[in-house]
């Protein structure tokens, strides 16, 4: 049987994005039918912002530098080729 690990986010916890904003965990919200958000303020945006649990990470999760990981991207789908022209 597969151990589930999931990340426990807890207000003031430091987070990263997915697109790399730092920022603070507000508030941690299900819906009705028991999804998880976050609440997160932004250093460097006004209000705050709803994010889905895998869209996020804890601060201390990131590499410091790219040779020490991948770089911090999540991605639902893999990146797609652009497609090459034929001219006729």
């Amino acid at each position: 049987m597969a151990l589930i690990v999931t990340q426990i986010f807890h207000p003031g916890d430091r987070v990263i994005t997915y697109n790399e904003r730092h920022g603070t965990v507000v508030d941690v919200v299900w819906d009705d039918h028991g999804i998880d958000f976050l609440l997160v303020r932004i250093d460097d945006m006004s209000g705050e912002y709803a994010y889905e649990l895998d869209e996020v990470r804890h601060h201390d999760e990131v590499p410091k530098s790219k040779t020490e990981g991948e770089s911090f991207r999540l991605s639902k789908k893999p990146p797609v080729a652009p497609k090459k022209r034929t001219t006729a």
